[in-house]
């Protein structure tokens, strides 16, 4: 069993009720900025760009893959930082990755999970960072029609 492995048991099990201290940093500047462009280097597929600053913005780094979903995740994965979780949190990092689906959805997309199971993301229309998936609808888009995964991740 590997030390990542047991952080996710005790997320999962220990940790089931309470937000760590990580996620809830997180959170907190996610909230602050909901209707702030995060995103000025990319309008239209900003949601990558957006997940790093915020994460710049907690952390003093970003989780990786530059403007790219596909390569977030794979910066995700093997980031000693994060863990893949089955059960998601407010504060943990939401990514159906491009590359990924059935190409009925030509772009994946990343965002933060937000409190009552809402997810806060770039909208691509305004680049402005807005609360505008729940989990079901982002499963629902992504997973169901898209084809992609719908992946958690937690800052530990």
């Amino acid at each position: 069993m590997t030390i990542k492995s047991l952080w996710q048991m005790f997320f999962l099990w220990g940790n089931y009720r309470s937000i760590g201290p990580e996620s809830r940093k997180f959170l907190d500047i996610t909230m602050q900025c909901i209707g702030k462009d995060l995103s000025p280097r990319e309008g239209l597929f900003g949601c990558a760009e957006t997940v790093n600053t915020l994460a710049v913005k907690t952390w003093g780094e970003p989780v990786g893959g530059d403007l790219s979903t596909a390569k977030m995740l794979k910066a995700l994965v093997e980031s000693p930082r994060f863990v893949q979780v089955v059960y998601p949190f407010p504060g943990d990092i939401i990514i159906s990755p491009t590359g990924h689906g059935n190409g009925k959805i030509s772009n994946g997309h990343v965002g933060v999970v937000v409190e009552n199971s809402f997810i806060a993301s770039n909208n691509s229309i305004n680049s402005l960072l807005e609360i505008n998936y729940t989990i079901k609808a982002w499963r629902e888009r992504y997973g169901v029609v898209g084809g992609f995964p719908v992946l958690f991740f937690r800052r530990i």
